[in-house]
């Protein structure tokens, strides 16, 4: 196997073609806000949108997953990458993928309230 087809064996075990996706898919998405806050027009027309960016993601996407295996074959040895499909292979390694979703989103949530009490504190310093 070559460097370039271990990278994708990474990377198809970590799901980052389904990831990729959903994210663009997730901000295109909020440009437009919260379904319950758009007219019907609006929300129609979301729904078209978002329907054919997951059909060009669908279409292109190849091409992003090629590009990101070759950045990781410049950051990850050979050895490392198999190491990597070694441990994603393992109990350890496919606990984190299966949690990956679940800890992101707490992480995500975490930093968001974070943020939230940053800027209290930054308001109340500065006077505002």
């Amino acid at each position: 196997m070559t460097i370039l087809e271990k990278a994708h064996t990474v990377l198809n075990m970590v799901k980052y073609r389904g990831t990729v996706i959903e994210r663009i898919i997730d901000s295109v998405s909020s440009v437009y806000g919260a379904d319950e806050s758009l007219s019907d027009a609006d929300l129609e027309q979301k729904k078209i949108v978002v329907e054919t960016i997951t059909e060009i993601a669908e279409e292109t996407v190849e091409k992003v997953m090629d590009a990101v295996a070759r950045v990781y074959s410049t950051h990850y040895t050979e050895d490392e990458l198999d190491q990597l499909i070694v441990f994603y292979n393992s109990d350890l390694g496919k606990k984190v993928l299966t949690e990956y979703d679940n800890t992101s989103d707490e992480i995500e949530k975490t930093m968001e309230d974070w943020g939230d009490n940053l800027w209290k504190r930054v308001r109340l310093r500065m006077g505002w």
